[in-house]
């Protein structure tokens, strides 16, 4: 499971493919999380056999069953973009990177001002600044 390490894919879990594909101390929190159409990053496997993957500020363990690979993305958690946003160009954090399936490409969710925008945003709208 190495192969994973320092990847970046999807995990299509849904509750029907069963619990036992997330870890035993994770399960509790399955119905307030959502792993369909997030891309995660996977930073390893867990001593348990798990693969760790990582979305915004948590950790996820997962068995490595339903795992696709994705291209890297353009932008990581956390990082600062400017857009065009009403004709204003405007600086935002990306807060999260999901998947669209139809286009088979990431999207991002930002942040400005500490509220979540509404919209999706293609790599090609943003640019990536130093703050």
């Amino acid at each position: 499971m190495e192969e994973y390490k320092n990847t970046w894919g999807l995990y299509p879990w849904f509750p029907e493919r069963g619990e036992h594909l997330i870890h035993p101390t994770q399960r509790q929190d399955i119905p307030t999380n959502s792993y369909y159409g997030r891309v995660f990053y996977c930073s390893g496997t867990s001593d348990d056999g798990y693969l760790i993957l990582h979305f915004i500020n948590r950790d996820y363990l997962v068995k490595p069953d339903l795992y696709r690979v994705v291209p890297d993305p353009k932008f990581n958690f956390g990082d600062w973009v400017k857009f065009i946003k009403a004709s204003n160009i405007v600086i935002g954090m990306i807060l999260g990177i999901g998947w669209h399936f139809r286009e088979n490409r990431e999207c991002y969710t930002l942040t400005m001002n500490d509220r979540k925008l509404k919209k999706r945003y293609w790599a090609e709208d943003l640019e990536l600044i130093q703050l």
